[in-house]
């Protein structure tokens, strides 16, 4: 559902600028098969007419995904724990923002873990559901198809609103963002570093230069690509 949305919203606006782009390629998440698809891959078929049909592309389809994801969230959070209490949330996989924006909603963790006796317990698992944990799926997809690399929703807006220069020296900086995550144990780090890896295979470089590359965007459009960032 949130990368259907986020392939709507982009189409959407491309149609507002005449942009055509290539029906979506689904990239299955190996050896995740449970998170579905890293996003979908659409390539444009022209050149863009300005910077602002760029990053009005890539900032709706993000938009759509994060409101998509953050109502499927909320709704499973609404339905509340699974009542045969099979179904709990892996916490220790969570990247730390996550794991910062999710923990007052997520109620006393199901599974704790206690290393040190003077130390504070760790929380290892939460009870959940499985409407909850496909909306937190979908924030993290979404979050992750925002860094700012190649050819990813990220890539485009940063270059869109900071230029080629600065929007590549931002890639690198999130390339190496990946590594450091891909040191994190178990599957957290196997996450960041099969990312990398389809960052760098299946998005990375750049598109072509718009027709009219000294139009700045809107200032609206800016102001939602950095906050998306």
């Amino acid at each position: 559902a949130t990368v259907a949305a986020q392939e709507a919203a982009r189409r959407v606006a491309a149609a507002k600028y005449e942009v055509e782009l290539t029906p979506p390629f689904f990239i299955p998440v190996w050896p995740f098969p449970s998170v579905g698809c890293f996003g979908a891959i659409s390539r444009r078929l022209g050149t863009v007419p300005n910077e602002e049909a760029a990053l009005a592309m890539a900032t709706a389809a993000s938009t759509a995904g994060l409101a998509v994801s953050l109502a499927i969230f909320l709704y499973g959070l609404s339905l509340g724990p699974d009542p045969d209490k099979v179904v709990n949330l892996n916490y220790q996989l969570l990247p730390l923002a996550f794991k910062v924006f999710l923990k007052p909603l997520l109620g006393k963790a199901s599974v704790s873990d206690q290393p040190d006796p003077f130390a504070d317990p760790i929380n290892v698992a939460f009870p959940a559901n499985a409407v909850e944990i496909g909306g937190i799926i979908g924030l993290i997809v979404v979050a992750l198809n925002l860094l700012p690399i190649g050819r990813l929703d990220g890539g485009a807006i940063a270059k869109s609103i900071f230029g080629s220069r600065v929007g590549g020296a931002a890639g690198f900086v999130a390339l190496g963002l990946l590594l450091l995550g891909s040191a994190a144990p178990n599957e957290a780090g196997l996450l960041s570093i099969t990312f990398g890896f389809y960052a760098l295979i299946l998005q990375n470089g750049s598109e072509t230069p718009p027709r009219d590359a000294l139009s700045p965007p809107d200032d609206g459009l800016k102001v939602l690509g950095i906050l998306l960032l």
